[in-house]
């Protein structure tokens, strides 16, 4: 089986890597191999993209229709329901800022 292997996977196809001349180029020409560092947002940037969110903005919308229909309570139920969302989607926007920035 390892014969088989060997004799299939043909090594010597010439195949040759960058030249110190064409290397230095493309360092030049590309920069190093890096991703870009990402802009460091605070805490209410965050806040406020995660309110513009269109679920977020759909709820807040029947908060309000409930209000103007006279249920309260629903209004306020729905409104903690809101904040809950809020707060899941910021905790999870701020983890995912950490990873990226120190992972």
């Amino acid at each position: 089986m390892a014969n088989t292997m060997l004799s299939t996977c043909d090594l010597s196809l010439g195949l040759r890597g960058l030249t110190e001349t064409e290397a230095a180029a493309r360092l030049e020409d590309e920069g190093f191999n890096e991703l870009p560092v990402a802009k460091s947002r605070n805490f209410l940037a965050t806040t406020w993209e995660v309110m513009l969110e269109p679920m977020i903005l759909l709820l807040i919308g029947a908060v309000i229709l409930y209000l103007f229909l006279g249920e309260l309570r629903d209004s306020l139920v729905l409104l903690n329901s809101v904040f809950a969302v809020i707060g899941i989607n910021l905790s999870r926007s701020c983890a995912l800022a950490r990873c990226t920035v120190h992972g």
